[in-house]
């Protein structure tokens, strides 16, 4: 039996069902995965970051380690320490492979784990900036960049979401790197009729632009539009939101709604829309898929496959954005053709069983491996 331990600091409210908190693409991925893999009868070890006592249980088949890493909320005087109290459990778990996409310079540390236990590191791509070593240096440093760098070059393999990463991997850092797709998220298929309205779901990171939603809303007063948030521990407030949508009348602004509760949104949505400037493969692209939603993307098209499989539009402008929404809301019976090659897309590759086989293939492969 392959042992995995997954390293997902946040994943805890959502390994323990918590309704009412917010999730990132990221942890939702791994616990999915970790779900699939404990099906599968592999022996799986998830380590988050808790609050105050640290503690082990067993939940669904899945022993979670709950640290509790105090730099990681920013008391960066106890990163020393923290590191230290990570190596033992790590040590502890004594996993044939350990995982990890964030946050990046945590990979040195696994690196060094490995020099001394000689175990499988892998590195999972979460944001196409993982492989822009320009885009790192700007956003963690050059300590940051540094320790990223040691880590890449002295761990297993990496895993991308898409072929940019699969080409950065190996282009911009040398490292043996495989491609395996995200999973679809939503539990359950499109079962509502489609609703005369356009989303927007995400959180308030800078990166996402949800001022430009309520941007495309003022330009398209004929057309009615819903906005899904969730705050970020950067900017754990949505007042600006909030008072920039007080006066409008053709947008709701939800707020934050729980990931239980998500699906019929999407479901009912006639038009699905992504304002981001930088993604790795967007959950909620796949969300919108799924419930057979086309999505109008700003700029991101993983892997061009949005223009590739015609499910939806790349406008690249705002200007073209409010011009292919409005093209769209018109012309129903190309939303619903679109609709169609969105299902049979996600069909084809991102479905749980397929993913799941992915990677259990890839974790046979990794144990023949010799680094």
């Amino acid at each position: 039996m392959i042992k995995i331990c997954l390293i997902s600091f946040n994943a805890l409210p959502i390994l323990m069902n918590n309704k009412k908190s917010s999730m990132g693409g990221a942890e939702l991925q791994f616990v999915l995965l970790a779900n699939h893999l404990a099906y599968h009868s592999f022996s799986v070890d998830f380590i988050v970051n808790g609050e105050g006592q640290e503690t082990s249980f067993i939940k669904n088949k899945i022993k979670i380690h709950s640290l509790f890493l105090k730099y990681l909320k920013g008391k960066k005087k106890n990163i020393f320490c923290d590191w230290i109290k990570l190596f033992l459990c790590l040590r502890k778990i004594d996993a044939d492979i350990y995982m990890i996409k964030t946050p990046r310079h945590l990979l040195f540390l696994l690196a060094v784990f490995n020099f001394f236990y000689n175990k499988k590191i892998v590195f999972v791509g979460q944001i196409d900036e993982d492989v822009m070593p320009s885009r790192v240096l700007a956003k963690d440093g050059v300590i940051g960049l540094i320790l990223y760098r040691l880590g890449l070059t002295n761990i297993s393999f990496t895993i991308a979401q898409n072929y940019c990463q699969l080409k950065g991997f190996v282009c911009s850092f040398n490292q043996r790197s495989v491609l395996v797709r995200n999973y679809t998220s939503l539990n359950e298929p499109c079962c509502s009729a489609k609703k005369k309205y356009i989303l927007w779901v995400g959180n308030n990171h800078a990166k996402k632009h949800p001022e430009l939603f309520i941007k495309l809303a003022q330009e398209l007063p004929e057309f009615h539009f819903v906005m899904i948030m969730s705050t970020t521990p950067q900017k754990p407030h949505d007042d600006d939101i909030i008072e920039m949508t007080r006066s409008m009348t053709n947008i709701s602004y939800l707020g934050y709604i729980p990931f239980s509760s998500i699906g019929r949104y999407f479901c009912e949505a006639s038009l699905f829309v992504g304002t981001s400037d930088m993604e790795g493969f967007p959950n909620t692209y796949l969300q919108a898929w799924q419930t057979k939603t086309p999505v109008v993307s700003l700029y991101v098209d993983p892997d061009c496959v949005i223009t590739t499989y015609n499910l939806g539009k790349v406008s690249k402008t705002f200007e073209q954005l409010c011009v292919d929404v409005k093209t769209m809301m018109i012309n129903k019976s190309e939303r619903l053709l679109i609709g169609d090659n969105c299902f049979e897309y996600i069909g084809k590759f991102h479905s749980q069983q397929i993913v799941t086989q992915k990677y259990m293939s890839f974790f046979n492969y990794l144990m023949k491996y010799d680094d």
